[in-house]
């Protein structure tokens, strides 16, 4: 099934049955075996790029390119609150405390809460970061907090949030790696990240005991972060993904941890993470989102033009979309 809904970002609902797609308005749509049905629209801010909704799904929350925030009730549509808070873009938006608040932060470090009811900002912490900062959910009001630094690596802090304030420490160095903050994968106490060498300028390898690009875990409970694949081994390949693949944009884990998918802007790998196979490699265009749902039956596979729902097996034996 395919919809014509260009996007720039897309945001799935916990139980599965809405998508937020985010380009030129923020739209909620049903999904159903009929495919995408509109619920809602709006469009009280410009350029929107990221979206939230609470935990009982009646509010929507959405940021735009300018870092500023809107927060609707999604039945009434009524506006809650509109602010310009840092003025700055960032990646991450999230519902906290209850649903009365709404944390963020900018590329540069800077993480804050709105107050929903008061439209107070509070400025919780300005990490030491030189780009791409971004906040990994870990559990209620918990965060793991990620950013890159003027050398080239990814550093992570675990970061917890009571009310207007904020407590961290530091978790790990992703070096020599820089690792890809937006977008990551969560199952339970783990998260999955992609990466790449800091020094990876040239088409070939740069060091033999070094891989290129590489699939990471990091376990919240063992505070280890392990290289667990290398992709260029595992695509039996020994030079640069980009000309061929394109540059990376997403990937999403299956429900019982064996499958991962890897989206790059041309295309998609399927691994199996219990034996470490390539299980095949589909050519797309645009790619900017991948979402396993339906206990992993389904993908909702997300690009600049269209978005299209396929089966899962049935995506394994594709070679193009």
């Amino acid at each position: 099934m395919k919809s014509n809904l260009p996007s720039y970002n897309k945001l799935l609902s916990p139980d599965e049955t809405v998508l937020v797609n985010i380009g030129k308005y923020v739209s909620l749509y049903a999904i159903d075996d009929s495919g995408l049905n509109e619920l809602k629209r709006f469009n009280t801010l410009r350029n929107p790029s990221r979206a939230a909704l609470s935990s009982d799904g009646k509010m929507l929350a959405y940021s735009n390119t300018s870092g500023h925030i809107a927060v609707h009730d999604i039945e009434t549509g009524n506006l809650l609150v509109k602010s310009k808070c840092l003025s700055k873009e960032g990646y991450s938006l999230y519902f906290i405390n209850n649903d009365s608040q709404l944390i963020s932060s900018d590329w540069f470090g800077n993480i804050f809460v709105l107050d929903i009811k008061s439209a107070k900002i509070t400025l919780l912490n300005s990490f030491p970061f030189h780009n791409a900062t971004n906040l990994v959910p870990i559990s209620n009001n918990s965060f793991m907090v990620l950013g890159s630094i003027s050398t080239g690596e990814t550093v992570a802090y675990d970061f917890l949030i009571q009310k207007d304030t904020g407590t961290f420490e530091k978790l790990f160095s992703s070096y020599p790696y820089r690792l890809e903050t937006t977008s990551f994968a969560c199952f339970k106490n783990e998260v999955y990240f992609y990466g790449d060498n800091i020094n990876n300028s040239s088409d070939k390898w740069l060091d033999d005991d070094i891989a290129e690009n590489a699939l990471f875990s990091y376990n919240m409970s063992a505070k280890e972060l392990h290289s667990i694949i290398c992709i260029q081994e595992l695509l039996g390949i020994n030079c640069s993904l980009n000309s061929e693949y394109g540059y990376f944009t997403t990937i999403c884990i299956s429900s019982n941890k064996q499958y991962i998918l890897i989206g790059y802007s041309k295309s998609i790998i399927i691994v199996d993470l219990l034996s470490k196979k390539h299980i095949t490699t589909i050519k797309t265009k645009y790619l900017n989102s991948l979402h396993l749902v339906k206990s992993d039956t389904k993908v909702i596979i997300g690009t600049w033009n269209d978005i299209q729902i396929v089966d899962f097996i049935e995506l394994c034996q594709l070679n193009s979309l």
